[in-house]
C-alpha cells in the first residue's frame, strides 16, 4: 500500500478555500447555510477516506475487518444475536484511546461532524477510535467505520 500524505493536499486546501470564497456566502444570503448541516470546515474537505461496513446482525463485518487489520479491532466483540452495541471508527494513531462519539463530533480536527444529523441516541452508542497501532491503517490512512 501507499503511504498518504502527511500534509494537506493542495486541492483539498483550494477546495476549502473555494467553499469559503464562494459557496458558503451564498449559502448565507439564500439562508441555506446551517439549515441541513452546519457548515463545512476544513477537517471535511481534509478528511481522509472512510470504508464503511454495512450488513444485517452476523454478516461478517467484524470479521471483514479482522481479516483486513490481522488481528481483533476495538469495541465489543461479534455476537451472534444483534444487540446494542457500539458503532466504531477505527483510525490510525500510536496507542489505543476510545472517544465517545459525542466527543468526535464536536472535535474539529475529526470528520465526524456530519454524524450529528443520525441524533444523540446514535451518538451515545459511537466509539471513536482515533489512535490504533495498525500498520494496514498507516498506509491506508483512513477511517473503517464498523457497527
Amino acid at each position: 500500500l501507499l503511504n498518504p500524505p502527511k500534509t494537506p493536499c493542495p486541492v483539498s486546501a483550494a477546495l476549502a478555500a473555494l467553499y469559503r470564497q464562494k459557496l458558503l456566502p451564498a449559502e448565507e444570503l439564500c439562508g441555506r447555510a446551517g439549515l441541513r448541516r452546519p457548515p463545512l470546515l476544513d477537517a471535511d474537505f481534509q478528511a481522509r477516506p472512510s470504508v464503511l461496513l454495512l450488513g444485517p446482525s452476523g454478516a461478517g463485518k467484524s470479521s471483514m475487518l479482522r481479516y483486513l487489520l490481522e488481528e481483533a479491532p476495538p469495541g465489543p466483540a461479534p455476537g451472534p444475536e444483534p444487540g446494542a452495541e457500539a458503532f466504531v471508527a477505527v483510525t490510525h494513531g500510536p496507542e489505543p484511546a476510545l472517544v465517545p462519539g459525542n466527543a468526535a463530533v464536536v472535535d474539529p480536527r475529526w470528520p465526524f461532524r456530519q454524524l450529528e444529523a443520525f441524533g444523540g441516541a446514535f451518538l451515545n452508542r459511537a466509539m471513536v477510535d482515533p489512535r490504533w497501532p495498525f500498520r494496514q491503517l498507516e498506509a491506508f490512512g483512513g477511517a473503517f467505520l464498523n457497527r
